[in-house]
């Protein structure tokens, strides 16, 4: 029998993920928009981000993508690491219908595009399935970001 009092990760996962995919279209794209026009206004500065293809609703950066003239680094899972490729919406190799889905079904970036290194980055965004306000995130198990974020 499990501890409600104190769920386990996979237990937390599962319910955030539920509670999320529960969220109609119009509510879940009002979030997105809400969240994009925040972070658009708290990067004036940033020239190269790391971000990712939204995936079971999570957050859709599609407008920023579209709005903000930066470099993008945009992740293909390569084994058990991330690989980044520098993206910039409207390139050739960049536009969206050029994303194909990758081993999770999460749509990736042409390889041949240009490889970024994290190190060359102003920020990184980093999907999850929840966080709270001490700053920890619960992603979806794989490891790929705690990987990539703990290199020096």
């Amino acid at each position: 029998m499990s501890d409600l009092g104190n769920p386990t990760k996979k237990q937390l996962r599962r319910g955030l993920l539920k509670q999320r995919l529960a969220l109609g279209a119009e509510d879940w794209r009002g979030r997105s928009d809400r969240l994009c026009g925040h972070l658009a206004a708290s990067l004036p500065q940033a020239q190269t981000i790391c971000a990712y293809q939204s995936f079971r609703q999570e957050p859709d950066l599609t407008p920023l993508f579209q709005t903000l003239g930066i470099t993008w680094g945009l992740p293909r899972c390569v084994g058990a690491d991330l690989v980044w490729h520098r993206w910039q919406w409207g390139d050739e190799y960049a536009n969206a219908d050029r994303l194909q889905p990758g081993q999770y079904g999460i749509l990736e970036p042409d390889p041949q595009l240009p490889r970024l290194s994290p190190a060359e980055v102003d920020l990184i965004l980093v999907p999850c399935v929840g966080g709270d306000r001490g700053g920890y995130r619960l992603g979806y198990g794989g490891g790929y970001y705690d990987r990539m974020l703990s290199e020096p």
